[in-house]
Parts: C-alpha cells; structure tokens; sequence
C-alpha cells in the first residue's frame, strides 16, 4: 500500500508545493487521493528527458506531465520524478521530486558556481535552475539538518551504477527508470536500502 492511502475519499486534489517565476513558468505538483500530478509548465523547449513534454504549434508554451503513485519507498534520499531542461541534459532546468524525511535542504548546482535553492514541502521539492547548466553539469545535492552533504546525483536522470531495496529486498524503482534496473541486475540485488517516504505536511506551501 502506497503512503498515499489515508487521502480522504472522493477528495479533490490540492496543491502540495510550487514554484513560480517570471520567464520561466510555474512547478505545481497535486496532491490527489492514490497518487501525485506533477506539472511544468513555461516557455517552449526543444526537448527534455521527460516522455511526457509536449510544445505547442507556435513554440510559445511547453508543459511536462507525471502522474507518480506516491510509493512508499523511495530509491535514496531523493527521487526526481519530473524535469525538462532548454538543451540535452543541459541548459535551463526545472526539476520536481520526492525527498526523504532526513533531508532539510536541496539544491540545484549547475558546476559553474551557481546553487539555486529547492522549495521543500509535504515530502517533496521544487527548483529551477539559477542559470545556464553545461551538458550533464546540472546536479541535485540534499544536506540533512546538520548541514552534512547525504546525496548528490543529476538534476536531469537517475545517477547510475546505485540500486535500492526495500525491507523485503524488492528493488525500489518508481519512476521505472532502467538505470535502476541495470544496476540492480549488474549488483546482483545487493543494493542500498530504500529510504521510507511520507507526506510530512498537508498544507499547501504559503506563496512568496
């Protein structure tokens, strides 16, 4: 059963975090009653690492969709469940996600000295990247309370070469990602431990 099972019954789907910003758009991800909606929505890109990105006819509008079951296990500290970026793993990116409840901060680095600050809320994150990333620059890095560094991985993919199991030894791989899977077959099950999710507050975050 996923961490989204005590969702009141025939409930509407409510804001769950966001982030806005003139020239770049707005992430919203929902909150409904069995899963979450991610939405992107901003100016047209040329393409991005999500199946689920659509640009209108005129260029002028691009929006990226997920629909993500709120699992309750996650692979690490952090998921990235929905991004796109302006150029090939590279440019401008936006990036939205689930985070464990040890993780107090995330930020998108983009390898040139320029860190932008995630919006945490009800177990998940928001960002946009504060500039231009370089091809494969762009990572996502999660501190604990203290401040301590616990994760670092790509702000556009799944890191490679890491799997994650849950208690019963099932990989944990909600995204269905296949860098999951190789390494989960390559490490021959020997994995990490998958870190337990929750949707630690239920109000939406207060706008900005």
């Amino acid at each position: 059963m996923g961490a989204l099972a005590t969702w009141p019954a025939n409930a509407p789907p409510t804001v769950l975090n966001y982030i806005e910003q003139p020239g770049r758009g707005a992430i919203v991800i929902y909150q409904a009653q069995s899963s979450l909606i991610y939405c992107i929505v901003g100016p047209a890109v040329k393409e991005g690492p999500e199946p689920q990105e659509f640009i209108t006819d005129d260029g002028s509008l691009g929006i990226a969709l997920g629909v993500r079951d709120g699992s309750q296990w996650l692979p690490g500290p952090i998921l990235l469940e929905i991004a796109r970026s302006t150029d090939r793993n590279g440019g401008y990116i936006d990036a939205a996600g689930r985070v464990s409840e040890r993780v107090a901060r995330v930020v998108l680095d983009d390898g040139a000295g320029h860190q932008s600050t995630a919006r945490l809320a009800g177990g998940t994150f928001v960002v946009f990247s504060d500039g231009r990333t370089n091809p494969g620059a762009g990572v996502l890095i999660s501190y604990d309370s203290s401040g301590a560094e616990i994760d670092r991985r790509p702000a556009n993919d799944q890191p490679e070469g890491h799997c994650y199991t849950d208690p019963a030894g099932k990989l944990v791989n909600p995204t269905s990602n296949y860098r999951f899977e190789l390494a989960y077959r390559s490490n021959q099950g020997r994995c990490d431990p998958a870190e337990p999710w929750s949707r630690r507050n239920s109000t939406a975050p207060t706008p900005q």
